[in-house]
């Protein structure tokens, strides 16, 4: 396909966005356009084939939506990981106005072109906002059209249903960040500081991004899932290690069963108890509140001290026994209570046999 780039021109130097256009407003329109396309492209499939029937020689527009789907899945990449988007923004526009010009030539079903006037608007705030000045009757080559032979895909189910499956997850990861915001505010005791745990959902959230892009595109495999669920193991794992809020865990149970049906579809053997690398400090968050108190001891569950006494001091002449005896017992009695103290690396330990001790914690060998 010959992309002209002709009558496109971007001010600077193929910075991310300009001035005029925040991140979040990009991000917005991304989406916008994402979802509008998928619409438009399952209405272009629903009519396909009798238009194929009227007219075989008609140039298709699935295969024109399929080359700006590409496109912009590679402008929401470059987008995602933060480098420059000039060369993609460009790439997507030219797409838009082939499927523009397409229509212009070809009669289609009325809500296809209710979508695309939709459509094409979002297209035109996207290149506003990042100063691109351009003309929607930029003459522009036709993509080339002919017959296709699909890939196999590489999921069991149909098209359809694995696009609401993609969908529904990405739906359900927006839910579930929010309930673990919720939760997390009044829960002291989970083993990862609120930065990991985000961190874990964050990396989750964009390996679902990822693949619903690959799926778009027609691009997606076993791959593609495996790496969505295993950052979801991560997440996983940890949900297993602490109690959270009960919205939270009913919403992590939700999103797991519509991860089991990924893997399933995928056909992808997945273990949730595999062992991970560890990432984070787990183990860490809060460690000093959660230590700190005063333990009682099950006395029950130590050696018979008055037997390991007695064995230990049977060689001891009988006039020096006695005193033996009494400073082994003291060493090896077991005190009913302790209370640990910790700030930082400073711990205080007491029992109710020994007075208070104080030392530093740093792992340095004294």
């Amino acid at each position: 396909m010959s992309l002209i780039l002709a009558g496109l021109s971007v001010s600077g130097s193929g910075q991310r966005t300009s001035g005029a256009a925040t991140a979040r407003q990009t991000e917005t329109l991304l989406i916008r356009i994402e979802t509008k396309l998928d619409i438009l492209k399952e209405e272009a499939d629903r009519v396909s084939d009798s238009s194929r029937a009227s007219n075989p020689d008609q140039d298709s527009l699935g295969q024109y939506l399929t080359v700006l789907d590409q496109s912009t899945a590679r402008l929401r990449e470059s987008f995602d990981d933060g480098g420059p988007i000039a060369g993609e923004l460009n790439e997507v526009l030219t797409a838009a106005r082939q499927v523009d010009q397409f229509l212009v030539r070809n009669r289609v079903s009325v809500p296809a072109q209710s979508q695309w006037r939709s459509l094409k608007r979002d297209f035109s705030t996207l290149a506003a906002n990042n100063r691109v000045s351009w003309n929607w009757n930029q003459p522009v080559s036709p993509v080339v059209v002919g017959p296709v032979t699909p890939a196999a895909p590489a999921y069991t189910v149909s098209e359809s249903q694995m696009r609401t499956l993609v969908s529904r997850i990405g739906l359900k990861i927006g839910i579930y960040k929010t309930q673990m915001q919720a939760a997390l505010r009044t829960d002291n005791t989970v083993d990862l500081s609120d930065e990991e745990v985000f961190d874990y959902i964050s990396a989750f959230e964009m390996a679902s991004k990822r693949l619903k892009q690959r799926f778009d595109s027609r691009q997606s495999t076993s791959s593609d899932a495996s790496d969505v669920l295993l950052a979801a193991t991560q997440i996983d794992q940890f949900m297993n290690r602490n109690r959270l809020t009960p919205a939270a865990q009913a919403q992590w149970r939700n999103l797991r069963g519509d991860l089991n049906t990924l893997a399933s579809n995928y056909r992808v053997s997945w273990n949730w108890n595999q062992t991970l690398p560890t990432t984070g400090t787990i183990g860490l968050r809060n460690f000093d509140r959660r230590i700190t108190g005063t333990y009682r001891l099950n006395t029950g569950l130590s050696e018979d001290t008055d037997a390991a006494v007695t064995q230990a001091t049977s060689s001891v002449d009988s006039a020096n026994r006695e005193d033996s005896r009494v400073r082994l017992e003291r060493r090896l009695r077991s005190p009913e209570m302790i209370a640990i103290e910790m700030s930082g690396q400073t711990v205080n330990l007491a029992s109710t046999i020994l007075p208070r001790v104080t030392f530093l914690a740093d792992g340095v060998a004294r």
